[in-house]
């Protein structure tokens, strides 16, 4: 038994911080994937719940993943309910859009959905997770909690949890939002470029406000306003696109739902 523990922890040893970490990760990956084969085993009406709160009072939404490091050590949801019900809005919408549109084609409302699911949240999800987890892995640490405490690893899934959080209240005034005023969106005259600038706005401003909070949430994590940048990037890409009256919802007609 002693020479057991002692491979054990030479083993451990070997492995290091680091791989620990990733391994911890897929761990949690490999758990989250198999709940999600088994509905029993997600809370919808919470993942609900969280849904109406990053509308409203995203704070709560960190507050709760605080409260989930204190009982269980780790940042990121271990439910994947959340993803589930964004991954089902998101076949809704393209329903929707396929339906509005006129497209009367299933492979209309496959690539629609290929589109809204893998690309934009999940493709996009884990680039812009990975960018902002190594952003503020190496330049956004706090010296002084280093100094007092062992280096904290920023979970991977926390970051994509972050994205996941953006996303949503995004995709609702995108293409939920959008969906009831395209008689409005698609005209030609100066409201209709001025309105759908502010929409596209606000959904990119909401986006990064939200992660600049999950990231603020990182006590050891420092200068996290600089996620904040963005939106005043944005706003001036949006002056300069109202200034030569482009539509964004025209473009993403054109482009996204209906090329």
């Amino acid at each position: 038994v002693t020479k057991h523990i002692n491979k054990k922890q030479r083993g451990q040893s070997i492995m290091g911080p680091n791989q620990a970490t990733r391994s911890r990760e897929l761990m949690q990956i490999y758990s989250l994937l198999r709940k999600s084969m088994r509905i029993s085993q997600m809370d919808f009406d919470y993942s609900y719940c969280q849904m109406v709160y990053l509308c409203l009072t995203p704070n709560k939404v960190y507050q709760m993943a605080k409260w989930r490091k204190q009982t269980k050590n780790y940042w990121a949801r271990d439910d994947p309910g959340f993803l589930v019900l964004t991954i089902l809005f998101l076949a809704v919408i393209a329903l929707s859009y396929t339906l509005g549109f006129n497209l009367n084609s299933f492979g209309s409302f496959l690539r629609l959905s290929f589109h809204l699911i893998v690309v934009q949240l999940l493709v996009c999800g884990v680039l812009i997770s990975m960018i902002l987890r190594t952003i503020a892995q190496n330049y956004l640490r706090s010296k002084e909690s280093s100094m007092h405490s062992s280096p904290q690893d920023i979970e991977w899934l926390y970051c994509f949890d972050i994205h996941c959080n953006g996303f949503f209240p995004a995709m609702i005034l995108i293409y939920v939002f959008q969906y009831f005023l395209m008689p409005v969106l698609q005209d030609e005259g100066f409201l209709a470029v001025f309105l759908s600038n502010m929409i596209f706005l606000a959904a990119i401003g909401y986006y990064f406000y939200i992660t600049f909070k999950g990231y603020s949430n990182l006590a050891f994590l420092k200068k996290t306003e600089l996620f904040l940048a963005p939106i005043g990037v944005t706003l001036v890409f949006i002056i300069v696109m109202m200034a030569f009256s482009c539509n964004p919802t025209i473009w993403l007609v054109n482009t996204v739902i209906s090329p």
